[in-house]
């Protein structure tokens, strides 16, 4: 087929072909949130501070996937990659408890139980905004252990 019809026939098989692969193959690992660690946190342990550096010269960033992944990266402030982490996610949406260590229907604060090569860290969101914690509260981390048990 040649002419304006052939030309339309071989854009619509291109674009359902780009459709099919992209909805078979890869949409449940498209990044889902991004958010930066808050200053006033500590770095996860995934990390090491680099000689030289203090916390105050790098942040993370942690980018959420759908498909239960995330990846953390860790950043000088002049905004240069110094290591990366695949981290994985415990349970398929953020938890959220109450003082009482029960499972609460509140949006905040959500808590995100993630592991990368063997250690796992709790990351707290205190509120809805592009910044994240890593906590060491242990009341938090053990409720959160148990509701995920």
């Amino acid at each position: 087929m040649s002419g304006p019809r052939g030309a339309l026939s071989l854009l619509s098989f291109w674009i359902t072909a780009t459709i099919a692969v992209l909805a078979i193959g890869g949409c449940w690992n498209w990044p889902e949130s991004m958010f930066d660690l808050s200053p006033d946190s500590r770095i996860p342990a995934w990390f090491k501070i680099p000689p030289g550096m203090t916390r105050k010269d790098v942040t993370v960033k942690l980018t959420y996937y759908t498909g239960k992944t995330a990846r953390a990266t860790l950043f000088d402030m002049h905004g240069n990659d110094l290591a990366d982490v695949d981290v994985s996610m415990r349970g398929l949406k953020p938890l959220h408890i109450k003082a009482s260590g029960s499972q609460s229907s509140s949006a905040y604060p959500s808590y995100e139980i993630l592991t990368a090569s063997g250690t796992t860290e709790i990351i707290e969101h205190r509120k809805l905004e592009p910044i994240f914690y890593v906590t060491d509260d242990a009341e938090i981390i053990s409720a959160l252990l148990k509701l995920r048990e």
